[in-house]
């Protein structure tokens, strides 16, 4: 009826020598050494793996190390591409001073030449007027020896 009261049997992995009967045994030991031979294998498979695994470990550390040193590499190519950015933005200020000290210098020529230009056209002006004003002041006839003579002011 329904089963109820039918003895349940352990399953065949976990049943122990002495319960199993004689002529199951056969069977039980060739499915243990079976498991036993499949349980090896997967933990060599296991082992195999953890070994793949650490010298994943190994190979990443490396990595780590070469990558914490081409950090710092990099950081330090940073901080120099700076120092050349500070360098560039220096010369360009100078490059300017220099440009605004041609611009002074050639204002400077200029005002010189207009300057020295006024001053010959001054004294020119000024040895003329003084010429003229002598040849006045002298009177009598005015010869050519008597002019030179106004003229390089002995008289």
């Amino acid at each position: 009826m329904f089963n109820l009261f039918k003895k349940k049997q352990p399953e065949p992995e976990t049943q122990l020598t002495d319960h199993v009967p004689v002529d199951n045994l056969k069977a039980y030991v060739v499915r243990g050494y079976e498991t036993e031979k499949r349980l090896t294998a997967e933990l060599d498979m296991k082992n195999q793996t953890i070994k793949e695994l650490e010298s994943k470990l190994e190979d990443f550390d490396a990595l780590e190390v070469i990558l914490s040193e081409k950090q710092e590499e990099i950081w330090k190519l940073e901080f120099e591409n700076q120092k050349i950015e500070q360098l560039k933005t220096k010369i360009d200020e100078r490059n300017r001073k220099i440009d605004d000290y041609a611009i002074k210098v050639t204002e400077l020529k200029k005002s010189r030449e207009s300057y020295g230009r006024y001053l010959i056209q001054k004294t020119r002006s000024e040895v003329k007027q003084s010429i003229i004003n002598r040849i006045e002041q002298h009177k009598g006839n005015l010869s050519k020896a008597k002019a030179i003579e106004i003229v390089e002011g002995e008289s």
